[in-house]
């Protein structure tokens, strides 16, 4: 709780018109054992002074006080009682990443009911209720989210940008089932879960906890769409398979040594090297870290790619995924910060020639989710990739997630000799074929 409250002490307290004050009389968030006076149109603390804007009986506030904007809380589905963080205070966003929170130990006693601001921050009670209802995970949602990933998963799916990048198409909801956070996605035909359910230190899954998430998605979907888990490791889908639950394999993802792409060194990677060099003979090109000011030109760059690749698309698959593609990239221009993710861009001259986008998975792994290069451009591909490789040296591999099917992509991928590829299932109902 002292981690809390120190948290909390922050200099825009001082000029903050939110706190102590309140639009009704019996607030959600009122402050225990202390009335509210009515000020035009406004409910007042007692103990808040409208002059210094101060506490008057600081010593003695309540809990409920002394931890804001942190507060215990009814989950939305009401089966659990949460630590939240209100976004409604300023400060918050600033200490909504801090991961010191998650070890901070409070009592959950006298729980409020959710508010649209609350962020969910950790479990701490259950309630003993039991519903169907899902809980609403929002981009605000990144730490409540990262302390239920394992260490080292390997796949780009154990991560947040992965799923939210895509939220022009998908609501993604929570829901905490025995321990661990299961993750739903939902369009307008159907519910599924795009990650397997997550315990924090590897613990082991249920078969209880499956079942349980088969039986929401098949009430939600009434029999119009088949319930399933993707993204699932191999390890895991052995697990559910022995379990009864049908296994389809769903794609590979590519995993290098990321000294070696780095360094590029060997004749194996000749050509790449001579792609390389052509490309410094550009005048004028600067490696620099994403920030919105190159929005405008990586845009562009987009636009001008997708165009290309329209134009060559070999089959249906490549050009149904090129079809959407852009609005998962500008979400990531838009809010690469809110979704964790380390952008880099390779400008020749006042133009982006080259962009790229990652984030990482666990201690070991750092994953690149999007690279856009202008092909008129030789070598720009080659060289974003091999400084992005630099960037991040704390990092044994890089993942660069799969090739959906797609022989250029694949072909490209393979150039770059991948140490191994990590395989992703698919998990559907019990007893279907």
């Amino acid at each position: 709780m002292e981690k809390l409250i120190r948290l909390t002490k922050q200099k825009a307290c001082a000029t903050c018109d939110i706190c102590c004050r309140f639009p009704e009389e019996k607030p959600n968030l009122k402050p225990t054992g202390f009335k509210l006076i009515k000020n035009k149109e406004l409910f007042i603390c007692e103990a808040f002074d409208l002059k210094t804007g101060k506490c008057l009986k600081y010593s003695k506030r309540p809990l409920d006080c002394k931890i804001y904007p942190f507060a215990a809380a009814k989950s939305p589905d009401k089966e659990n009682i949460m630590l939240v963080l209100d976004h409604l205070c300023p400060a918050a966003k600033k200490i909504n990443t801090k991961k010191e929170i998650l070890k901070t130990k409070i009592e959950a006693k006298n729980p409020i009911e959710w508010e649209e601001t609350f962020v969910p921050v950790k479990a701490l009670k259950k309630t003993g209720i039991s519903n169907d209802i899902l809980n609403e995970l929002t981009t605000s949602d990144i730490l409540f989210f990262n302390s239920y990933l394992p260490a080292d998963s390997g796949l780009s799916a154990f991560s947040f940008a992965y799923h939210f990048v895509w939220e022009d198409f998908f609501k993604f909801y929570w829901k905490l089932i025995d321990g661990a956070l299961c993750i739903f996605a939902k369009d307008i035909d159907n519910t599924f879960m795009p990650i397997p359910p997550l315990l924090p230190l590897e613990k082991t899954i249920t078969t209880a906890v499956y079942e349980r998430c088969f039986e929401i998605m098949e009430t939600q979907n009434k029999g119009r769409t088949e319930a399933r888990i993707e993204n699932i490791p191999e390890n895991r889908a052995g697990e559910l398979e022995k379990a009864g639950y049908r296994i389809v394999k769903k794609d590979e993802e590519y995993l290098y040594e990321r000294k070696k792409l780095e360094h590029l060194s060997g004749d194996k990677f000749k050509h790449i090297r001579w792609l390389i060099n052509a490309f410094k003979k550009e005048k004028n090109y600067a490696f620099k870290k994403y920030s919105l000011k190159h929005l405008n030109g990586c845009a562009d760059l987009l636009f001008k790619w997708l165009s290309e690749k329209k134009k060559k698309a070999a089959n249906d698959n490549e050009s149904f995924l090129l079809k959407n593609i852009d609005k998962a990239h500008k979400r990531a221009f838009m809010n690469f910060e809110a979704l964790g993710l380390e952008g880099r861009v390779l400008t020749v001259g006042d133009k982006v020639a080259a962009y790229t986008f990652g984030t990482p998975l666990g201690k070991k792994t750092f994953c690149v989710m999007f690279e856009v290069a202008d092909h008129e451009v030789k070598g720009a591909s080659q060289y974003i990739f091999m400084k992005m490789a630099g960037e991040f040296p704390r990092y044994k591999y890089f993942n660069t997630m799969g090739d959906e099917g797609i022989k250029s992509l694949r072909e490209n991928k393979i150039h770059y000799h991948p140490l191994k590829t990590v395989p992703e299932f698919i998990a559907y109902s019990k007893g279907k074929q």
